[in-house]
């Protein structure tokens, strides 16, 4: 405990000193906003799937490069910070095996037994994630679009924070993949690679033995039933640690004030997708049984926050992919409903982009741990 406490106290007085000035964080905060409007808009104004591939190539560049080389920014920067200085030198299969979550530790063990720093488990994790984002981005048929809309939260709030989190949802989306192709192997095979690097993600494992089948209410309990216990198996001993940080918080952790509004973000598609779940059957067929399989989890998601918002917190970023691609398929159904063509585009960009103005508006973590953004590139 002194020496962690040695350790936090001297990277937090290496911490770049911020500007306290509110129309310095104000101006800074177009940083973001830009970002998201502008090529948002560069997405709707080029919807061919060709160009729309090479906006997607150009903007996961440009956020590898965004997230992977910030520099005091993310509110676990350094949290992680401490962690990867506090990381055994002994990177062996030996180390790895028996420990919570192997995949983060045996990438962290290899940079520090290799002698990188910080920055490049950064830059790696980012390249990860982006990779995998830009996977499933390819369900869509603008990809470009998928990645803009994922940037505010998925990007900013969970890829420049929860690092080992963001990694484990990056490895799920590529499971989804390979549940919209029937692949029930693969979509095993890349939870449990996702619950390598954050444990929690293994609960989606029953989700795998539904690939390539019509989703029921039957088959969804058989699967439950089948593999539940093989998840009670694989979380072990994590059980009582989320029963301690979710339930009974004995930590501290009471609530997260943001979970709500981010749970209401989510539900709103799937809300419209109740009403119009035939027509996006016949608009995306293939892709309709994933859309019904979260709509399901979101909701059943509701008496969580009840108990725990912080765990609701943690599980709305897993569903929130699948959220946006039912949000982005309900508009498109709304301007055929209506012949209002433009609210295909506008209404996704119009709720994120209301998303971020409020975050940046009224909450302090957006101020205190993303605004400045700076990055070492410009040190």
């Amino acid at each position: 405990m002194y020496i962690r406490k040695i350790l936090l106290t001297s990277v937090i007085n290496s911490a770049p000193v911020r500007d306290n000035d509110n129309y310095a964080d104000f101006y800074l905060m177009f940083v973001y906003l830009s970002i998201f409007f502008i090529v948002g808009f560069f997405s709707i104004l080029l919807p061919n799937r060709g160009v729309s591939w090479l906006l997607l190539i150009l903007f996961a560049a440009f956020l590898l490069l965004f997230a992977g080389t910030r520099y005091y920014v993310g509110c676990d920067y350094v949290g992680y910070l401490l962690r990867f200085e506090r990381a055994p030198l002994d990177f062996s299969l030996s180390n790895l095996v028996g420990r919570e979550e192997p995949g983060f530790n045996g990438i962290l063990g290899f940079l520090k037994f290799s002698g990188y720093s910080y920055s490049s488990l950064l830059l790696i994790c980012s390249a990860i994630y982006v990779l995998c984002l830009c996977r499933f981005a390819s369900l869509f048929r603008s990809p470009a679009v998928f990645l803009v809309l994922a940037f505010p939260v998925l990007m900013v709030q969970l890829g420049m924070s929860g690092i080992r989190q963001a990694l484990a949802l990056g490895f799920l989306v590529v499971s989804l993949t390979s549940f919209v192709n029937s692949s029930r192997v693969w979509t095993a095979i890349w939870i449990l690679v996702a619950a390598q690097f954050h444990t929690s993600a293994v609960v989606f494992l029953p989700m795998s033995l539904m690939a390539g089948r019509h989703l029921s209410t039957r088959r969804l309990i058989a699967a439950m039933v089948i593999l539940g216990p093989a998840v009670l198996f694989l979380l072990q001993e994590r059980l009582d640690v989320y029963s301690d940080r979710y339930i009974e918080q004995i930590h501290g952790e009471n609530s997260a004030s943001g979970a709500w509004l981010r749970y209401a973000l989510v539900s709103l598609p799937f809300l419209f997708f109740v009403f119009w779940h035939r027509e996006i059957k016949v608009l995306v067929p293939k892709l309709y049984e994933l859309l019904r399989l979260f709509m399901m989890i979101t909701f059943l998601m509701l008496p969580v926050g009840l108990i725990s918002s912080v765990a609701l917190h943690r599980l709305v970023f897993y569903v929130m992919p699948v959220s946006i691609l039912a949000l982005c398929y309900v508009s498109q159904v709304a301007a055929m409903k209506f012949r209002v063509r433009p609210i295909a585009h506008l209404v996704p960009l119009g709720v994120y982009g209301s998303y971020i103005v409020v975050w940046f508006a009224f909450s302090s973590k957006a101020s205190s741990c993303y605004v400045p953004y700076q990055t070492w590139l410009l040190q």
